[in-house]
């Protein structure tokens, strides 16, 4: 396999005109050599290089399409809905186990998961993964931006599912969200494009991507009442539709809780429910495999 390299401008061109063509890019190369080369040599070198042109064009990153919607209603006639998804303390601890041999988080974990699920229940190859991160901290030297209430920012990461190990997968992705966290500034926005920005997500017919959200570990916030609590979940309502499902998680007395959220009649609960289902089972399968189980079956 020819390692990777950064493109020439040249090769960036025709690699992106064969990405948007969808592999079917014709390419005429006129060569003028001297009486003394063999044009033979030029010929193979071009044949050589054309039949490349489909691995430089997966180096191109492109935004995954939209998720459209399974239905569209006005917003007096939609409403939200959730699937819930549980996990017991020893399935919980045994994945946190998995993701720290391998030096990735469960967050992570969790995200390249969903995004695959999501694939599988839907037949994509990529999807938009967003994930809201605190800006806390972050303006310090600003007294005009408060450090208090709801202060996060939402990124935007595309992800190609798929391609093998999980442990690998959510490498790239925490990778490719530090590099979109370092490359996001604060957008300049009057009122009247912002108004004009939520007109039109009211308005849209399908999706931007799929989301996550983790609340932590809640057991610190309930302090001395923590032995109390026998059942947690946090549910965002959804009714805008604008991911096509959000995963919230969260953790309490070591145990994942979990939920898909999802707006409807935007959002087919039978895909939510596969999703689900496909989520459990690769969330269930690192355990799974060191006690020699089939994947989703326990002991």
């Amino acid at each position: 396999m020819t390692p990777p390299r950064r493109l020439s401008d040249v090769e960036a061109a025709f690699a992106r005109t064969h990405a948007l063509m969808h592999g079917t890019t014709q390419v005429t190369t006129h060569v003028t050599v001297r009486g003394d080369l063999d044009p033979a040599h030029f010929r193979r070198g071009a044949e050589r290089w054309a039949a490349e042109l489909p691995l430089l064009s997966l180096r191109i990153e492109e935004r995954p399409d939209p998720l459209p919607f399974a239905a569209h209603r006005p917003w007096d006639e939609r409403a939200a809905d959730f699937v819930p998804l549980a996990f017991t303390r020893e399935e919980s601890l045994a994945l946190k186990s998995w993701c720290r041999e391998r030096r990735v988080t469960a967050n992570q974990f969790f995200a390249v998961a969903l995004a695959d699920s999501y694939a599988e229940a839907t037949g994509r190859s990529e999807v938009n993964l967003c994930t809201a991160v605190s800006l806390r901290r972050r303006y310090e030297e600003s007294a005009e931006l408060p450090d208090v209430g709801c202060f996060i920012n939402v990124l935007n990461v595309p992800v190609r599912v798929g391609r093998g190990d999980p442990a690998d997968e959510a490498r790239d992705y925490s990778a490719a969200q530090a590099r979109a966290d370092a490359a996001w500034r604060p957008p300049l926005r009057d009122h009247a494009v912002i108004r004009r920005a939520v007109e039109q997500t009211a308005a849209a017919r399908s999706a931007a991507g799929i989301c996550i959200t983790s609340v932590g570990v809640v057991d610190p916030a309930l302090g001395p009442h923590t032995a109390r609590v026998t059942g947690y979940r946090t549910v965002v309502n959804r009714v805008g539709a604008n991911y096509g499902v959000v995963l919230h998680l969260g953790t309490l007395g070591g145990a994942f809780t979990t939920a898909l959220a999802f707006g409807t009649p935007s959002t087919d609960p039978d895909t939510v429910r596969a999703v689900a289902k496909a989520l459990r089972d690769r969330v269930l399968r690192p355990a799974a495999a060191r006690r020699g189980l089939p994947a989703g079956a326990s002991r």
